[in-house]
């Protein structure tokens, strides 16, 4: 086996320090200047209940009979914006 390819592997890109360095990368303010320009795809139950203007509970209500969709991607529910607005839709 060639140590050609271990050694890439395990070399760091320049620019860039490891996590566990304690120093920021570089390239961290233009990320979050980007993240803050995109917008948001997924709000939580608590977030949902505040732009609806109902409470959390019709929220998970709504989660319950399907006239909300979530991401199954993480144990927390996370509901996507595309079903928000759905929602409103229908709802109007």
């Amino acid at each position: 086996m060639s140590t050609e390819g271990l050694a890439f592997a395990q070399s760091q890109p320049a620019g860039i320090s490891r996590p566990d360095s304690g120093k920021e990368l570089p390239e961290d303010a233009n990320l979050k200047a980007m993240r803050e320009s995109l917008p948001r795809l997924y709000f939580s139950v608590k977030e949902t209940a505040y732009m609806m203007g109902v409470g959390e509970k019709t929220v998970r209500r709504f989660l319950q009979r399907g006239l909300l969709k979530t991401s199954h991607a993480l144990r927390t529910k996370l509901i996507t914006r595309e079903s928000i607005l759905a929602f409103n839709k229908s709802t109007t």
